[in-house]
């Protein structure tokens, strides 16, 4: 099969000469680009990035392994299947042209690459391919196996090369095996007390064999092989320093007959084993270059390395598109490299959550980098929180906020100016505007109509029961959902929710309703406090994980359940769970939106910051294609959303599995009713509106009296509403 790209997505960095950095750099970690010597006639190698897109037949589902070869990159997928077993296809990629092919390789094996091609180990046969992975021979070791297996040697094929005689070297634990061209053995070399591990093989141009090991210090050493003696030859000095396992590639520039060109997590470095010299060729993590067993390295020569990472897509939607990133990493003249401008990001959150789209901005921007400054401590999120939040109000330096909702009050930022508002960047922008986004989205995230925080991805927060149960119910309130726990009493109101956790799902989404801080008035004295606290306490103490939901509302043993919806694939579920008698019915929050929209993480600029353009640039790169289309969440611009559903109901991404407690649920495509459901539950969503911590705090601690007895309703209400007027007041 043979498929030329309709869809190729080029990205070719502008950065051209400019110096990446990342969160960290090889040095020193440090938050700063690297520092070249001033030397007009020096030359630096850098790197030219840039993404592509495949379109292919089939999905690739496990990636085995990737090579490259100048432009062209080779996948190995491995599938299986019940009918056929498993077995491994070769993709192949042209860089240059767009076009994508592949070749079905039979039984799953070991693949590795050598000097003048590729190499499958499969049921003890090396399946030999050139550069092109044409087939070129094969070498039956079941002889070499039996031998081995005889002096209790195990042929697991750990590493392999082959050098310009056909001599084979294998890798296997604890030895090396070297058979001839035929595959008949020729010598067993055996580990040393010195040596922990064989890492990889190597054969330099000049036909020497060498093995880097993992030494007993937990560093690497480089060892010359004497086939003829059947051993190791001598410890090579000045091996780069490299931590244990670090290894991911060795290669060869076919033009330099004693370089090894050795591929860490970190660095590339050439290794002349005549000279016993290591040069650091480039600091990977300098430039945001990332590098693990699953990429793709190749040295095109000694001004030209290329390596390839497959870039996956986060958003749960599977189709048949490969992504890839290159890196050609370039020896430039100096005086090109550009120096660029530093943001940094002031953030409470792990930097899981936000360290991949750095990288990628800082892979790409030709003016900009970012570092962050990060203030979260998992031992005292207290005075690191205090200390987060005193910085944001005095600016302190950082030019970009990364915010969680649950953390941070931005409406109290903005109240104290202490952020900006977006729109008047993003209304003098010609890629990213208004009418870009979901508009009942994009107003959830304002605040008296000014966008001071703005999110990449947002969810769909409700509250749903059975349609038969619950549309008797003209509004949705607490003496509703009172009313319908009287009239079907069930030990299970709230599906698989605890009392206590009922209670403060209820004030997250309802709090506001009963107090007014801009006017100083408490209402929790009022009948729909009232009613709310009696639901409360119609809830289990603790939850019960017995049975599943399907099962207990079949006979109106549970009444509600409290959910996110995140993807297309719930609304799908809960369909089913429900056998169509469904109502979203959201939370009883005063405003009657069947849901509420929840955002997690926002980025603000401060209005302190002197790059608040560069800022800008940052922030409105996590609403790029790509960025939109990797979401964990949905999307927030319209198109990308709108593709989410569309690509549904088309049939991507459907499966059958285990959903909930064993409940097999066949996933089939979104239907027209069901698409049209999920619209118009986000277009209709309510917006969240931040409550008061302190209010929050004041109300779990003084309900406890009436959810244990000890206080009758009234005494609580008078309680919690003194505090509160005394709080306001203050």
């Amino acid at each position: 099969m043979h498929t030329k790209n309709k869809n190729i997505v080029i990205l070719y960095s502008i950065i051209i000469a400019s110096l990446i950095a990342t969160l960290t750099s090889c040095r020193n970690g440090s938050n700063v680009e690297p520092q070249i010597e001033d030397n007009e006639s020096a030359t630096v190698y850098v790197p030219e990035f840039s993404k592509q897109e495949y379109e292919i037949d089939s999905s690739l589902d496990f990636l085995v392994d990737m090579f490259v070869a100048g432009d062209t990159t080779y996948c190995i997928s491995r599938e299986h299947t019940f009918n056929s077993g498993t077995k491994d296809t070769l993709m192949i990629f042209d860089s240059a042209t767009g076009e994508s092919s592949d070749k079905e390789l039979g039984a799953p094996g070991k693949y590795f690459e050598y000097s003048e091609g590729f190499v499958r180990f499969c049921n003890n046969v090396l399946y030999l391919y050139d550069k092109n992975f044409s087939d070129v021979k094969e070498i039956n070791l079941q002889g070499l196996y039996n031998r081995c297996k005889d002096d209790g040697i195990s042929l697991s094929c750990d590493d392999i090369e082959i050098d310009d005689e056909g001599r084979i070297g294998i890798i296997s634990g604890q030895s090396i095996i070297f058979a001839d061209s035929n595959g008949e053995l020729l010598c067993v070399i055996e580990q040393q007390d010195n040596i922990r591990t064989f890492a990889k093989l190597a054969v330099t141009k000049a036909q020497g064999w060498y093995v880097i090991c993992n030494n007993t210090k937990y560093n690497i050493d480089i060892w010359s092989i004497d086939i003829g003696q059947s051993g190791l030859g001598v410890r090579l000095d000045n091996a780069p320093d490299i931590y244990d396992g670090q290894v991911y590639f060795v290669g060869q520039n076919q033009a330099e007959e004693n370089s090894l060109y050795i591929v860490s997590g970190n660095y590339i470095y050439k290794y002349d084993v005549a000279l016993l010299s290591c040069e650091e060729v480039v600091c990977l993590r300098d430039y945001g270059v990332e590098i693990d067993n699953g990429s793709g390295v190749s040295i095109i020569n000694e001004d030209r390395i290329r390596i390839a990472n497959r870039k996956t897509n986060t958003n749960g939607q599977t189709d048949n598109r490969v992504n890839i990133e290159y890196a050609d990493i370039r020896k430039i003249p100096i005086d090109e490299v550009k120096t660029r401008k530093e943001l940094v990001m002031a953030t409470f959150s792990e930097a899981s959550v936000y360290r991949e789209q750095i990288m990628d901005f800082n892979r790409y921007n030709k003016d900009y980098y970012v570092t962050v400054k990060e203030y979260y401590n998992r031992d005292d999120y207290d005075t690191a929180m205090q200390s987060f939040y005193n910085d944001l109000i005095t600016g302190n330096g950082a030019d970009i906020f990364w915010i969680s909702d649950s953390d941070i009050d931005i409406e109290n930022l903005a109240d104290k100016n202490v952020v900006v508002d977006m729109y008047e960047f993003m209304d003098g922008d010609e890629e990213l505007g208004r009418n870009e986004f979901i508009p009942n989205v994009l107003a959830a995230m304002e605040y008296d109509g000014k966008l001071y925080a703005l999110s990449p991805d947002f969810s769909l927060s409700t509250m749903v029961g059975k349609a038969s149960l619950l549309d008797m119910y003209e509004q949705w309130n607490y003496s509703s959902i009172k009313k319908l726990f009287e009239e079907h009493p069930c030990e299970r109101p709230f599906f698989r929710y605890s009392q206590q956790r009922v209670l403060e799902t209820l004030l997250y989404h309802s709090l506001p309703l009963f107090y007014d801080n801009k006017k100083g008035e408490s209402y929790f004295g009022s009948q729909e406090f009232a009613d709310m606290l009696v639901v409360v306490a119609d809830v289990p103490e603790e939850n019960d994980y017995d049975r599943s939901l399907p099962e207990l509302l079949e006979n109106n043993e549970t009444l509600l359940f409290c959910t996110s919806i995140n993807n297309c694939d719930t609304i799908k579920t809960l369909d089913t769970y429900f056998g169509g008698d469904i109502r979203y019915a959201g939370y009883p929050d005063g405003s009657g939106a069947p849901a509420e929209i929840r955002t997690y993480y926002k980025m603000a600029i401060s209005s302190q910051s002197d790059n608040k353009a560069g800022a800008w640039q940052f922030v409105k790169s996590y609403f790029s294609e790509d960025s939109q289309k990797n979401t964990s969440r949905f999307p927030v611009i319209q198109k990308y959303f709108d593709d989410i559903i569309n690509n549904d109901m088309a049939g991507a991404g459907t499966a059958s599995g285990m959903l909930m407690d064993g409940v097999t649920v066949e996933l089939k495509p979104m239907t027209d009713q069901q698409a049209l459901l999920l619209r118009e539950l986000v277009d209709k969503a309510g917006h969240n509106v931040r409550y008061d911590v302190n209010i929050y705090d004041i109300v779990t601690e003084d309900a406890q009296g009436f959810l244990s007895g000890s206080k009758n309703i009234a005494e609580v209400q008078q309680i919690i509403n003194d505090r509160v007027m005394l709080y306001l007041g203050e």
